[in-house]
């Protein structure tokens, strides 16, 4: 069997064969294809898209201009999408989606970001001006989107005959996970933000966590490698290299 493995919008750290999922500066919209029925469509991001039967299912969404595109695509209809963490480049056509009958699900560590972001920003005044202890990173929708499924790490979404694993990656947020899939004989792994390109980082605050002793993480600059290695090899062994 063949492994491949697909990266959106982070980093590897080794050798292996992958399709990068990050947008170029002056993104263009178009469609790649994987295998016979796994693409990447160029949005913000490179977002994940599994067909069968005229249907789709979506990891990943950027702002949903999937939504005028499908039809080219041989898709009449989106199902589900799935999305790896919080951070609005790869949600924030959610409400778009949500709108126009698309169910959506988040992992369960994340949820509370899509289902309660009007509150939170609605409070943001005390986060962004009087802690100094936090990770600086409010990448959350603009306001709140009602999941379907919130997803738990070991368990399998299944999908027209296809299961879809949910594995625990955390690193650029708490709660990140990747998808892993086998498709026409390629096993792909989806694994969100926690990858971005050869040798680099989404951002330097993804690896932002205190350090035993601390009382915040606000300098804690770096304390968080070691739960983004354990998320990178925890992929690596899943989706070995080529």
């Amino acid at each position: 069997m063949r492994w491949r493995i697909l990266a959106c919008l982070s980093v590897w750290l080794w050798p292996v064969h992958f399709a990068l999922c990050q947008a170029p500066a002056n993104p263009v919209t178009s469609f790649e294809a994987l295998t016979p029925h796994v693409g990447l469509f160029r949005d913000a991001v490179n977002v994940g898209v599994i067909r069968s039967h005229g249907k789709a299912l979506l990891i990943g969404s950027g702002d949903a201009a999937i939504l005028k595109a499908a039809g080219s695509l041989g898709i009449n209809s989106i199902d589900w999408v799935l999305y790896t963490d919080h951070h609005r480049d790869q949600c924030s056509g959610a409400a778009r989606l949500k709108k126009a009958g698309v169910k959506i699900a988040v992992p369960a560590a994340e949820a509370r970001f899509f289902r309660n972001a009007t509150e939170i920003w609605q409070g943001a005044d005390r986060f962004l001006y009087h802690r100094m202890d936090f990770r600086p990173d409010f990448f959350i929708l603009p306001s709140s989107v009602a999941p379907d499924c919130e997803l738990q790490p070991g368990e399998s979404f299944r999908w027209e005959g296809l299961d879809i694993q949910v594995v625990a990656t955390p690193g650029p947020t708490r709660g990140s996970v990747s998808y892993i899939l086998e498709a026409d004989g390629q096993k792909l792994a989806f694994t969100g933000d926690l990858i971005y390109g050869p040798g680099q980082l989404w951002n330097f605050y993804m690896l932002q966590k205190r350090f035993p002793g601390m009382n915040g993480d606000y300098w804690g600059f770096g304390g968080r490698s070691r739960i983004s290695s354990r998320a990178w090899r925890q992929s690596c062994r899943t989706s070995p290299p080529c």
